[in-house]
């Protein structure tokens, strides 16, 4: 395992930094599982990273080195927690968002929007409900069809009653018989 802390303000002397990550002030460093510096890091380090990786045989103080720990290979596995396991069950995917203050806010994303649990409604059913846009296109396609039925209805009434251009012929037809 290889222990990643990031823009540490205070540290202790004796440790060698990572020289490409020095921000002004703050420090970052490396260490492999086992060899981390009684330190409370938790205090004064920005951010804490645990990487599981593949070679055991290097040790201590990595410093400018754990890039090639880091070829070497790591584990990486996901395992969802609860929510997360739920949303899954109920058709979603778990998403989660960053905030500026570095929390994460969970999301069930599901077909139709994102939820903040799963994917059902307050009874524990599959939401049916249809959202406005969805009325929207319903409407317009119900108008749609009632234009071209109309359209197709005039264009057989013209057909079957012959083509007529006024009621009056100029040529007069002797009706006597």
């Amino acid at each position: 395992m290889v222990h990643f802390f990031y823009n540490c303000t205070v540290y202790p002397p004796s440790v060698h930094d990572i020289k490409c990550l020095q921000r002004g002030a703050k420090h970052s460093y490396a260490f492999m599982n086992g060899s981390v510096p009684e330190f409370d890091w938790n205090q004064y380090c920005e951010d804490i990273v645990s990487v599981p990786v593949m070679e055991k045989s290097v040790e201590g103080s990595l410093g400018n080195g754990y890039g090639e720990v880091l070829k070497l290979g790591f584990m990486l596995t996901w395992k969802p927690d609860s929510v997360c396991q739920f949303c899954e069950d109920s058709g979603g995917f778990c998403g989660y968002k960053d905030s500026i203050d570095h929390n994460q806010t969970f999301f069930c994303l599901c077909n139709e929007r994102h939820h903040e649990h799963n994917c059902y409604d307050h009874t524990g059913e599959v939401s049916t409900e249809p959202s406005h846009s969805n009325y929207m296109v319903i409407g317009a396609v119900i108008f749609g069809g009632l234009i071209t039925a109309s359209f197709i209805l005039y264009l057989v009434l013209k057909k079957r009653n012959g083509v007529q251009k006024s009621g009056f012929s100029k040529i007069p037809r002797n009706y006597e018989k």
